[in-house]
């Protein structure tokens, strides 16, 4: 007896056999290896009974410890396991069910389907106690089409559309599923045949489960040949007009994963179809943000920007940046030129979750040296009237990036006539070097360097109203409101201090890396001290000495004169809205 196997065998006779497993399931790939053949050995020797520690995991449930390395053991000897079908059947649904809400839950199905085809007699033992009581074990129905197939693939196809005709939408849910994933290789009679029966139970459908397993069969089905029913518009069209948010979901995940296989009409279908996703579930929504992303420097582009705009107007918060993160990003980051565009397309909408999309791009995405796409921004044709205007919501919205809200009125001075030309003058002046002097006349005076000679006059022309308006503070003398008291500035740095603890709280909340290591305060000291276990098993001390940390940020004059003033001017520049 080997010592794996004596070890195996003490701890099933102490009830510590799924602690064991769990515990063995790292280390060297030749040592696990090793353990997990004892494992199966000792399990068909009658010796212990593996099958009792899955059913341990299938009691419980994800956060057992040890939960998904116990089942990457079992994936390993689950194919080669000798024990009874149902037994296995048991214990594989128990730990589906258990592992519920996780990506990695149905770990165990696809070695399940292995370990029914190494016997001839799984398949038809698995199919009858599905049939017995589908409920349970109704989710096993793709491995066991599968395992069967591998035998005799038509014999099981026969038994795949009598499942799919099933009256049981648990039933006809997975084996809708199935035929998706069902080997049609060299075999265009049965796909035919599968199309026809996917149509046939799309005609009387209304299970929002069988509906969705339609929708990805289809796509499934397209490509293996021409002329197929279910791989048609008209017929994605009434899937989707009868199914829910199972359905929409996964024609939207189709989106995101296929991509570029596409239909311009196909994806146009489904993004008609998704303008009413429930912004609820959050799974959804982040594969229509995938999808999107994906259209962008892709044919369906246009589609993709045609239905965010859609989207967020008739969604409002419910559409916030934050939902289309991927797509944003991607928009600013990769198409450049194109966002340009939709700065001024989007701003002259006037709508505020299109302008909130814009001012979450460049604070989340553009880094604060980042120039704007200017060029693409004076390119577009605008009247005097929709300039200011243009210019006023990028003051309203991007107020405190001010370098990107002086970016976006200066590409506005290039085309504009004499009177619009002076009204962005004015707002360059005021409310913005007025309020970012410190940031902007640096910025501006070597941006005047390469301008048109227009826009050069128009912020010599700003520089000079800011000057004359320094010099004029400077020539009053000491003005008392000019000058809070101790008090005052005390209250007024309490509230900013408030205001970024609350900010930096928030921004915690995302932090990938405080979700993978805890927080602590040192009260006294320099450094922090720390042992480590390495590969020898000995512990080693270590040492994290601390460093500083530090960042500027400029604060606009009036927040500290005038701040509900500010806060007024902004709101109305972000409220206003163009006449048609």
């Amino acid at each position: 007896m080997t010592a794996d196997e004596s070890q195996i065998i003490a701890a099933f006779k102490k009830g510590t056999l799924r602690q064991l497993v769990a515990s063995r399931s790292y280390g060297e790939d030749a040592a696990r290896r090793d353990f997990e053949q004892a494992l199966a050995r000792l399990h068909g020797d009658g010796a212990i009974d593996a099958i009792s520690v899955l059913n341990e995991l299938g009691g419980g449930t994800r956060s057992v410890p040890g939960f998904f390395a116990v089942q990457h053991v079992f994936e390993a000897i689950l194919p080669v396991l000798d024990a009874e079908t149902g037994a296995v059947m048991n214990a594989v649904v128990d730990v589906v069910k258990a592992g519920e809400g996780d990506g990695a839950a149905s770990l165990l199905i696809d070695p399940f389907s292995s370990f029914c085809g190494a016997a001839e007699k799984r398949p038809d033992e698995a199919l009858t106690l599905i049939k017995n009581d589908p409920k349970r074990f109704a989710l096993l129905i793709t491995a066991v089409v599968l395992a069967g197939a591998r035998r005799a693939r038509d014999a099981w196809f026969e038994n795949l559309l009598d499942l799919v005709a099933s009256d049981d939408p648990e039933i006809a849910r997975h084996a809708c599923f199935a035929v998706g994933r069902f080997d049609f290789t060299g075999a265009d009679s049965l796909v035919r045949r599968a199309s026809a029966a996917l149509e046939g139970v799309l005609d009387g459908a209304s299970d929002d489960g069988v509906l969705a397993s339609i929708v990805r069969s289809s796509f499934a089905l397209g490509p293996r040949a021409d002329g197929l029913a279910c791989n048609t518009p008209a017929f994605l069209d009434r899937a989707l007009a009868a199914g829910g948010n199972l359905t929409l979901h996964a024609a939207i995940e189709i989106a995101w994963l296929k991509h570029a296989e596409l239909e311009p009409e196909i994806l146009d279908l489904i993004l008609r179809h998704g303008e009413r996703v429930n912004s609820q579930m959050n799974g959804t929504m982040q594969f229509l943000d995938l999808a999107l992303s994906n259209q962008l420097g892709a044919p369906g582009e246009r589609l993709a920007i045609a239905f965010f705009e859609r989207f967020a107007i008739a969604r409002g918060a419910d559409a916030g940046p934050e939902r289309f993160d991927d797509f944003l990003r991607k928009l600013c980051s990769a198409r450049r030129d194109l966002f340009g565009r939709l700065i001024v397309k989007w701003f002259l909408s006037g709508d505020r979750t299109l302008c909130a999309a814009i001012n979450w791009a460049v604070m989340n995405v553009l880094g604060e040296n980042e120039s704007l796409p200017v060029e693409a921004i004076a390119s577009e044709a605008l009247d005097g009237r929709e300039r200011v205007f243009v210019a006023r919501k990028a003051i309203g919205h991007l107020f405190f990036r001010p370098k990107a809200a002086a970016e976006i009125i200066l590409a506005l001075m290039h085309g504009a006539d004499k009177k619009s030309a002076e009204f962005l003058e004015e707002h360059l002046f005021d409310p913005m070097l007025a309020n970012y002097a410190g940031s902007l006349e640096p910025f501006l005076k070597e941006y005047r360097k390469t301008a048109a000679p227009k826009v050069k006059g128009r912020i010599d022309g700003a520089l000079k109203k800011w000057r004359a308006q320094i010099n004029g503070m400077k020539a009053a003398g000491r003005i008392k409101e000019l000058a809070p008291s101790e008090r005052e500035r005390a209250l007024s740095r309490e509230r900013f201090a408030d205001e970024s603890i609350a900010a930096m709280r928030e921004a915690e909340k995302n932090s990938i890396l405080l979700n993978l290591v805890t927080k602590a305060a040192i009260l006294h000291g320099s450094a922090s001290v720390h042992s480590v276990r390495g590969p020898d098993g000995a512990k080693h001390r270590g040492v994290t000495h601390m460093q500083s940390h530090s960042y500027s940020m400029d604060i606009p004059s009036q927040e500290m004169l005038d701040p509900f003033g500010l806060d007024y001017m902004l709101r109305v520049f972000r409220a206003e809205r163009i006449s048609q």
